[in-house]
């Protein structure tokens, strides 16, 4: 908790964010879902990319990633969860036959700000040079 607190201090707003919503989760949900502000849909754009293995607290940080900015969240579970489009997707990426910008396209295009958990985090890198003004998210154990 001490750690957590002296991260809270120094850290930017986005990051502060996320720790009081892991601190606080039916205080935030709370307080901020109670009351959503509408405006103009802003061009696509990814925030945050998460560089982190599973079972990390990566569905923790996807759904504080998704209140936060009011999108989808990219999580391995949706390997799973869906079949051949995103099956597809990571064959290809992995054999490098997708350009950069058909990277950004595909996420972009299905609503997804921000991405967490393998085998998203398996290729932070590439989505650093991809998606350059995206924070970048450590999560440890």
């Amino acid at each position: 908790m001490k750690i957590l607190t002296q991260l809270k201090e120094g850290s930017d707003l986005v990051v502060q964010i996320i720790i009081n919503y892991l601190l606080y989760p039916r205080r935030f949900i709370s307080v901020h879902t109670s009351t959503k502000m509408e405006s103009k849909k802003p061009e696509p754009n990814f925030y945050v990319i998460g560089a982190g293995l599973s079972r990390n607290g990566t569905m923790s940080m996807r759904a504080a990633l998704e209140t936060l900015y009011g999108g989808k969240c990219y999580h391995g579970d949706e390997v799973y969860a869906y079949t051949k489009n995103h099956d597809d997707f990571w064959y290809d990426l992995h054999r490098g036959t997708l350009s950069d910008e058909d990277i950004k396209d595909w996420f972009t295009s299905q609503g997804y700000v921000a991405g967490v958990d393998c085998p998203f985090s398996l290729y932070y890198r590439r989505f650093m040079r991809i998606f350059p003004n995206a924070k970048v998210i450590l999560n440890v154990r």
